[in-house]
């Protein structure tokens, strides 16, 4: 309606809606147009850049999403918003991690964590530690990363950060992973596809049937490779996600293409970009450990 004030001031607040709801493209698209010139006043702009990097990080398009925060955080440091500020440095270290500089995600996370100790606020102190466990784990040091995450996700489940919190245990999940207990892993993913379940977070349940998929294809290939075909169908019609083989875990169709011939690979994909949401996770439930 021409109010673009109220709208950014809306879009900002909420932007978490569009992943959870799997819905990344359409939550992308309203925030553009209405960036897309400058104003109306640079704290709304910076908390509007905020959302939008969230959601270019969330569908894994990292220069952008940097790029917004990089515009945010000079608008917060003009500004002398150092909780603004610091929210920026957080994310930040996050793209910058996913990005493949995990010395930079480190070095933007204790920034970040700096600021949060400072203010006393304690959520935020959890999701640096988040941050900074994240560039230990993409420098392999599974071990180390480890209390990091777990610290983090006992802030997250005491303050109800539920939805961080289920990111946090699926970190938990790729450690046990890269530990080779494939089976301790695949219990705790479905736990956390089960709680993205109860959150009704469409974006976090497809990425929960992705860890499932490479968790158990060793052991059920055909159907490792149908969970992972619709996660992959999901995940395109919302517009993009996070790519676990960024993680350090090979994809389910990767890994059953060396012991499935090309038509049975092809035919179990193809079924499972069929399968609905809830028969993929019904699917997913059929590949618990006994």
């Amino acid at each position: 309606g021409g109010d673009r004030e109220l709208g950014l001031r809306l879009a900002g607040a909420t932007w978490r809606v569009w992943p959870a709801a799997g819905r990344i493209v359409e939550g992308r698209e309203w925030l553009t147009r209405l960036l897309d010139r400058p104003g109306p006043g640079a704290s709304v702009r910076a908390d509007a850049l905020v959302a939008l990097a969230g959601l270019d990080y969330w569908q894994a398009d990292f220069p952008a999403a940097f790029e917004a925060y990089e515009e945010a955080l000079e608008l917060y440091r003009t500004a002398e918003d150092h909780s603004g500020e610091a929210e920026v440095l957080f994310g930040m270290s996050m793209t910058a991690t996913w990005s493949g500089d995990s010395a930079e995600g480190a070095r933007l996370a204790a920034q970040a964590r700096v600021l949060f100790e400072s203010m006393g606020v304690r959520a935020q102190v959890g999701e640096t530690l988040m941050a900074e466990g994240f560039a230990m784990f993409q420098d392999r040091e599974y071990g180390a990363s480890r209390p990091l995450w777990e610290a983090a996700l006992a802030i997250s489940r005491e303050l109800g950060a539920d939805s961080l919190a289920v990111t946090q245990l699926a970190a938990v999940a790729c450690i046990e992973y890269q530990s080779s207990a494939s089976d301790e892993a695949t219990r705790i993913a479905l736990e956390c596809l089960d709680q993205a379940c109860g959150l009704d977070n469409v974006g976090l349940c497809v990425w929960m049937l992705d860890f499932v998929a490479a968790f158990t294809v060793a052991e059920r290939p055909a159907m490792a490779v149908r969970i992972a075909g619709a996660a992959d169908a999901r995940r395109t019609s919302s517009g993009g996600g996070m790519p676990i083989e960024d993680l350090h875990i090979e994809p389910a169709r990767t890994a059953a293409s060396r012991v499935l011939g090309p038509a049975e690979l092809e035919q179990a994909w193809a079924e499972g970009r069929a399968l609905s949401l809830q028969e993929a996770i019904d699917a997913a439930h059929s590949l618990r450990p006994r």
